[in-house]
């Protein structure tokens, strides 16, 4: 016989199992393993075993508490190691064999997950609301609701949709015009670092994206930095040219090294 299993009943105050197996083995089994369970009382002990003796017609097991009821139980299998090995092993080939739904997760499928120790199914309707969803078109009126877009298919924005009207944010600094309502728009902004010349006495930023026509002028903001020079000289900028596709910075004195950069960000309000 390659393993047997079985579930011997404890009663109180007991502190040594003995178990006979339902067929007498050819010889000693490999291995016994064996648990003890208790599914009715709460709170319960948390006793653990260990056997202490084997033959070929059962075992004994040496718990390390007393039980305090008679709804403990000892459940145990034994046998030849290699074969009930082998045995898990055809399972999983079995089970990975199987063929699977090639199809997406519908909301009366069924998720599973734990909580406070307990396993729970949970319907994948509950989570729908929690994940973002790709839409087939951009929303085309602030009533639209429903679908949310990680990336809208005809422009460079993602949409989402939150308290009856849609928000919008630009992929890539790519902004342009948003008319649902225009109050819902994010703002779009660019931003990056510059390395100055040399004896440079200006400098022109050019905007990757120009920003939309018809909005004001980006409002600006740079600093200049050198942390590479022991004693940098104080060197000021003055914004003296401004549009939807650059803005141009001149220095009170000419930039005397090439540690010189120029961090900058603007967005149109």
């Amino acid at each position: 016989m390659a393993f047997q299993t079985g579930l011997e009943s404890i009663g109180l105050g007991v502190t040594t199992v003995n178990a006979t197996f339902p067929v007498t083995f050819s010889s000693s089994p490999d291995f016994v393993i064996a648990v003890v369970r208790n599914t009715v009382d709460n709170p319960q002990l948390r006793i653990t075993t260990q056997t202490s003796y084997v033959d070929s017609s059962g075992f004994t097991a040496e718990l390390d508490g007393t039980t305090d009821s008679a709804n403990y139980t000892l459940n145990w299998i034994a046998g030849d190691i290699d074969l009930l090995l082998g045995a898990f092993s055809t399972l999983g080939i079995r089970i990975t064999d199987l063929a699977h739904p090639d199809r997406e997760l519908q909301g009366n499928d069924k998720v599973a997950m734990v909580q406070d120790g307990t396993s729970r199914q949970v319907p994948f309707s509950d989570f729908q609301s929690a994940f973002p969803l790709k839409a087939a078109a951009s929303p085309t009126a602030a009533s639209d609701s429903g679908v949310v877009s990680q990336i809208s298919v005809d422009t460079d924005h993602a949409y989402f949709h939150q308290g009856g009207r849609w928000n919008r944010i630009p992929y890539a600094g790519h902004p342009t015009d948003w008319t649902i309502p225009a109050t819902n728009s994010t703002k779009p902004a660019q931003g990056g670092t510059e390395t100055l010349t040399d004896t440079a006495t200006d400098v022109t930023i050019v905007y990757p994206h120009t920003f939309p026509a018809g909005g004001s002028l980006p409002q600006i903001h740079f600093s200049l930095q050198n942390i590479l020079d022991v004693s940098p000289t104080a060197i000021y900028g003055f914004i003296t040219a401004s549009s939807l596709t650059g803005f141009t910075v001149d220095f009170s004195t000419a930039i005397d090294s090439t540690n010189w950069k120029m961090h900058w960000h603007a967005i149109q309000f």
